[in-house]
């Protein structure tokens, strides 16, 4: 059964607002799904040290009773928002052991006060070159850079923006962002210290380890949910303060995707849009229709490559995802039947990648995907020329 993590905390409320604090469990009503989905997460509680088991059973159910630690993680979730952060940082797939560790963490830095202060954020963007992982500290002038695209209603919260009013900032989240609308990773962290140098406004800061950078595409393209209304601030260094809830927006962010077990890939994808990979059987008579590829794709301005041309990782199809993984364009020639060429064709597909289906024979093509436009080709001169046309349009067409 999958653990909803939201179920969990509705289920411990519930347990505070009984007089016993205790949750019950109806056998006589076993079989419906209520009842044996509570018994799920409540044994998943146990485990963890949250709830623990009576042994005077009830003749019709089972009985737990929340622990010590039960009532400090529920004391710490009860807040909405203080959940909804939470949620961020355990990400789609937490369990309960994950809960625990970012509630006990959230405790013992005394980040729960801090959190309570969400209803704004920071957000400060710095040039392309700024890498922010590698430093802790930063500046950036303060006239015409220090509170633009933020809304009058805010500024006029704050009396004046001396000492004291710069500090009030610090207890707000804060997004840390490279200029540009691509695969920019943007981290959520807070400033720890902030003072002004002259004409300068200094600043250090950290990152929330347990909150996974988000690239800026994503954000970009929900962009008023973070209360950005001009698209040019992803192209200018600044520093705003937006009114609205990180965290909270921040779920509404597609999740990273799940690894599969037989290769990796990257939980955010990092696609070269000028990259086409090519997958086809390793042949001789291949090689003539792979050069006429790689020529299409340079008269384009792009690179064509297929997985012998890269030799990364022990296992050749580590290489082949990587490839396609980073790829806009893939180029899949069926002839043969080859099975690992049909591999790649449903990897590429399922990373919802471009594919062009090449084929010296039509019944090549697999039933499954015969409905989707493939091109036929003849492994000669006069066939690799007329396939370098149809790939040329082909190209064009998807780089528009």
């Amino acid at each position: 059964m999958q653990i909803d993590i939201d179920y969990i905390r509705e289920l411990l409320l519930d347990s505070e607002r009984n007089d016993s604090y205790q949750i019950f469990v109806h056998r006589r009503y076993y079989g419906d799904d209520r009842e044996e989905k509570k018994e799920h997460h409540a044994n998943l509680l146990c485990e963890v040290g949250l709830l623990k088991r009576n042994n005077d059973t009830l003749y019709s159910g089972l009985v737990y009773r929340m622990t010590n630690e039960g009532h400090e993680f529920t004391a710490t979730i009860r807040d909405e928002s203080t959940w909804q952060s939470i949620k961020v940082i355990a990400g789609k797939y937490a369990t309960p052991k994950t809960l625990k560790r970012i509630v006990l963490e959230h405790n013992k830095a005394g980040l729960g006060e801090k959190l309570k202060n969400r209803e704004m954020y920071n957000l400060i963007v710095l040039g392309a070159l700024w890498n922010w992982q590698e430093n802790s500290k930063a500046e950036m002038e303060e006239y015409d850079r220090f509170l633009t695209y933020t809304s009058d209603q805010i500024i006029s919260r704050f009396d004046d923006f001396g000492q004291d009013q710069l500090d009030r900032l610090k207890v707000y989240p804060c997004l840390f962002m490279n200029e540009g609308i691509n695969d920019e990773l943007a981290h959520v962290g807070e400033i720890t210290k902030i003072s002004r140098s002259g004409k300068l406004l200094k600043f250090e800061y950290t990152f929330y380890q347990d909150i996974r950078p988000v690239p800026n595409l994503l954000i970009y393209n929900k962009m008023a949910s973070f209360d950005i209304r001009d698209g040019f601030e992803f192209s200018r260094t600044h520093w705003a303060l937006k009114d609205v809830n990180l965290f909270r927006t921040l779920l509404t962010l597609p999740p990273p995707r799940k690894s599969p077990k037989v290769f990796e890939i990257d939980q955010y994808q990092d696609i070269d849009n000028r990259s086409v990979s090519v997958m086809m059987p390793f042949a001789a008579e291949f090689d003539p229709v792979h050069r006429s590829i790689q020529h299409v794709a340079e008269k384009e301005g792009l690179f064509a490559k297929r997985v012998d041309d890269i030799w990364e990782k022990d296992a050749i199809i580590q290489d082949i995802v990587n490839l396609i993984d980073s790829s806009s364009i893939v180029v899949c020639d069926c002839t043969g039947k080859n099975p690992n060429v049909f591999y790649e064709l449903g990897i590429a597909h399922t990373l919802g990648r471009d594919v062009i289906m090449i084929t010296q024979n039509p019944n090549d093509i697999p039933f499954d995907v015969g409905h989707i436009r493939y091109i036929p080709y003849h492994n000669n001169n006069e066939g690799l020329q007329k396939l370098g046309e149809e790939l040329r349009e082909r190209f064009k067409t998807l780089k528009d």
